[in-house]
């Protein structure tokens, strides 16, 4: 898998939380004090990095799995991340 845009620091981090969509197609996970949230496509073994803005403090996923929703509470902020 292709984790390339992460700082240094992040690149070996391990998950705090980690969600897998019902299909089992996709993952989304978060690092502790992260602000990037990894979509992870399971299939392609591919890493999708997306930019919170600030660090996340949950991530949890739709009943459907297609969005995710994004806590930064430092910026009182939920985001909604299609999957």
């Amino acid at each position: 898998m292709v984790d390339s845009g992460l700082p240094m620091g992040e690149r070996d981090a391990r998950p705090l939380d980690v969600a897998v969509t019902p299909d089992g197609r996709f993952a989304i996970a978060r690092v502790e004090g992260s602000r990037w949230l990894r979509l992870i496509d399971l299939q392609a073994r591919r890493v999708e990095l997306l930019d919170a803005g600030g660090a996340i403090t949950d991530v949890d996923l739709a009943a459907d799995g297609r969005t995710a929703l994004v806590v930064v509470r430092e910026r009182s902020r939920v985001l909604r991340v299609p999957v």
